[in-house]
């Protein structure tokens, strides 16, 4: 379990933050109205529905939980952010975090994360986490994924590192 807020926590939150992003370009295709009001009204089950339907286009099937409906922070001076509370669910591994979809960027808040193996060594959880992503994940290329969302290149920093990339992360 990783509970300190040191460099291993930073990086599972922006593995996640990265992993996710997909599915934050899909959901920012709804209507953010519509979403804040799901999410303000409690309307659980239809937040999940909209949530699945989108993940389905990046992950295997039983991959990602919604756990409650989310959070959004909205005010007269300051652009919309929406939270998603959501669970990566992995036999080797349960991360809990926040999904925040924001207008131009994404952001992870990992609120737990443990491996279900018992493993105490951050860096052994944090690549315990590396693996469980790239096996939740469906094999698309991405190319068929940025043609999907119409877009015309792929900034470098967007691109999904694989597993041996964040291992290399955590080394230097």
């Amino acid at each position: 379990m990783i509970t300190n807020a040191g460099r291993h926590l930073r990086v599972c939150e922006m593995m996640l933050g990265r992993a996710f992003s997909d599915l934050a370009m899909e959901l920012r295709m709804l209507e953010p109205v519509d979403l804040i009001a799901d999410i303000h009204h409690e309307r659980r089950g239809h937040v999940k529905d909209l949530v699945e339907t989108a993940a389905e286009l990046f992950f295997k099937p039983g991959a990602l939980r919604v756990c409650g409906t989310g959070d959004v922070l909205l005010g007269w001076d300051t652009p919309v952010n929406v939270a998603i509370q959501m669970e990566l669910c992995h036999p080797n591994i349960s991360a809990h975090f926040r999904l925040w979809i924001m207008a131009k960027r994404v952001g992870v808040q990992l609120d737990y994360l443990e491996p279900m193996e018992g493993e105490t060594d951050s860096t052994a959880t944090v690549q315990q986490l590396a693996a469980a992503i790239e096996d939740s994940r469906l094999k698309l290329p991405w190319r068929a994924v940025a043609s999907y969302h119409r877009v015309l290149s792929v900034p470098e920093e967007t691109r999904q590192l694989d597993a041996l990339e964040w291992r290399a992360m955590l080394h230097h």
